[in-house]
């Protein structure tokens, strides 16, 4: 389910759902990282790659901050956070298909 986020569950688990859905997908169009790479780090690391796919770029920015506020937070992000950062994710997937298939031919 690459844009589900589960109402029924606590709002900090939507954004760590949201913000694994979003580096299951960016992998799967070869953008990788090691499971001690810190999410800053991918950001900084892979954000590079993304940059052109402005939509994509804003999600997994969103979806990072989000996340990071869910797990390190004493307050956990709104509920109208995550739901907006999982519709621009929605919106961006057009560009992830982009990003995808340019990385499948070699283009990356």
């Amino acid at each position: 389910r690459l844009f589900a986020v589960r109402r029924a569950i606590p709002v900090t688990q939507q954004a760590g759902q949201l913000y694994r859905q979003i580096r299951r997908a960016l992998a799967w169009a070869g953008l990788r990282a090691g499971p001690s790479v810190t999410p800053d780090e991918f950001l900084q690391g892979q954000g590079g790659r993304v940059a052109p796919y402005s939509l994509l770029i804003k999600a997994l920015r969103q979806a990072t901050a989000l996340y990071q506020q869910a797990a390190y937070s004493d307050h956990p992000p709104e509920t109208g956070r995550v739901k907006s950062a999982a519709e621009l994710w929605r919106q961006a997937f057009g560009q992830w298909l982009k990003l995808w298939f340019k990385n499948r031919r070699g283009g990356a």
